[in-house]
């Protein structure tokens, strides 16, 4: 049963332009039953309030105050035999978050626009560019290659900016030498795509740039060859972790006897997160939960060294303050043995 509203709403039509209806709501979407949404009440308390019956609602997420309270008052009275009150979320985000044929090939169209028009934006880069102006010209590639709509507000952030993880005004200009991040995706037919991709505002990174750049991408290889069916990403950021403390001693930012707590302040977030329909897909699936074939996934270690940490080898110090942040991230698809990589290293 599909509740709807109007096809005659005075006037909407004329300025938003053709709607559908409980008419054409049948054909449309393939429901039974379909009826305006004026009736939800008074249609739920006629067919279901003097009957024993499972509510399967997901009261604590309502998009719709109106429809909530409607709902509410036509079930949750006390002239109800309600058996139970549950939430279909989790349920739902199970069914998800093993993707099907169709929907992997629609995240990795999701992947390629995105990718290409990271490609794009990176050879269109100039030290004369606003951060304003690299988010334009990354969404004027994703639209003209397919793309419906960007995933998210884009984070295009320079130098000292990265630091901040959601980054999105987007207002200011760069400087030479500046390391600039890009953390943007889009949407293709309801599938996202979620990258990040740091690289130098003149075209040519510093020796110490290149350095923090490499161990980076480095750990992120390893994390790729790791993932497999039957891990969870809760180990793989276990591995992340330990794989980023020991360049970071390589590198001499920190010392041999930093424990984790200060790898976690240069490595704030997790390995990575569910890919779907939304980029943070499938939230209620814990990251302790086993990888099986066709899930989908991303892989983005990263290290954000703030100005003021202090870096364990004095003679580095001015190397390694002024790297912002170096992070890399895509969508993988798990397969029983090995993680397919779904895009092109930039």
């Amino acid at each position: 049963m599909f509740f709807i509203a109007s096809m005659h709403v005075f006037n909407s039509e004329l300025w938003n332009g053709v709607r559908c209806g409980p008419e054409t709501a049948v054909e449309h979407f393939g429901v039974d039953e379909a009826y305006e949404i004026s009736h939800l009440k008074h249609d739920l308390q006629t067919k279901y309030a003097s009957t024993g019956y499972s509510v399967w609602y997901d009261s604590h997420d309502s998009v719709n105050d109106k429809i909530h309270s409607e709902i509410y008052d036509g079930l949750m009275t006390s002239k109800s035999d309600i058996v139970s009150v549950n939430s279909p979320t989790e349920h739902i985000q199970k069914l998800r978050i093993v993707k099907s044929a169709g929907e992997i090939e629609l995240l990795r169209k999701a992947g390629e626009i995105a990718s290409k028009s990271f490609q794009q934006t990176m050879k269109k880069t100039s030290l004369d560019m606003t951060e304003a102006q690299m988010e334009s010209l990354f969404e004027h590639s994703c639209k003209m290659g397919g793309a419906q709509w960007l995933s998210f507000p884009p984070v295009v952030a320079g130098g000292e900016r990265a630091l901040s993880l959601h980054y999105i005004k987007n207002n200011r200009s760069f400087e030479n030498g500046q390391l600039v991040l890009m953390d943007a995706g889009c949407e293709y037919y309801g599938y996202a795509s979620d990258i990040t991709r740091t690289w130098p505002i003149n075209g040519r990174y510093t020796p110490s740039q290149c350095a923090l750049y490499e161990a980076v991408l480095d750990v992120q290889k390893k994390i790729i060859s790791a993932t497999r069916a039957n891990e969870t990403l809760s180990h793989l950021n276990y591995m992340a972790t330990n794989l980023l403390s020991e360049e970071l001693k390589a590198l001499g930012i920190i010392s041999g006897r930093a424990g984790s707590h200060v790898v976690g302040r240069l490595f704030p977030h997790s390995i990575g997160h569910y890919l779907g329909m939304d980029v943070h897909d499938t939230s209620l699936i814990p990251t302790n939960t086993t990888l099986s074939p066709n899930m989908v996934i991303t892989c983005e270690p990263g290290l954000y060294i703030p100005l003021d940490f202090p870096v364990d080898q004095p003679q580095k110090a001015d190397e390694y303050v002024i790297i912002a942040c170096i992070l890399h991230k895509t969508g993988y698809i798990v397969t029983p043995k090995v993680l397919y990589y779904k895009g092109s290293f930039l």
